[in-house]
Formats: C-alpha cells, sequence, structure tokens
C-alpha cells in the first residue's frame, strides 16, 4: 500500500471480516482462518468506470515492477 501510494495509487482495505466487527466480535468467539488470510493479504486498487486505459497500464505497471513479476 505504502509502495503504490509512493507511485500516487490509491489503495485501501478490501473488506473487514465480520467476525472483526464491532456488533459480532463482542458475541463471535471464533477466529476464522481463511477469512483473517485474506484480510491480511488483500487490498483493493483503483477500479472506476472513469479509469482511463493509461491510469490501468500505470497501475499494472507499478504493481508488478513493486512484486518483482
Amino acid at each position: 500500500m505504502e509502495e503504490l501510494a509512493l507511485k500516487g495509487i490509491g489503495t485501501q482495505v478490501h473488506y473487514i471480516p465480520l467476525y472483526l466487527q464491532p456488533y459480532y466480535k463482542r458475541k463471535i468467539n471464533k477466529n476464522y482462518i481463511g477469512a483473517s488470510e485474506y484480510y491480511e493479504n488483500t487490498l483493493s486498487i483503483p477500479l472506476y468506470t472513469k479509469l482511463r486505459k493509461k491510469d490501468i497500464m500505470f497501475i499494472c505497471i507499478n504493481i508488478k515492477k513493486i512484486l518483482k513479476c
């Protein structure tokens, strides 16, 4: 996230698992490993209708550089 932000690419946490939400946290005493792993390893990249092809390419190129693909 930090490296993408340095390139001007905004990202955010994809979602917070239900069992970590304040209401459910009090009611559910269980850790769902799959949901936790997904939460810790997933982020949302820019996605909107006016996203231009050159912006998509810029995002993709920078993700590949960061991941060394």
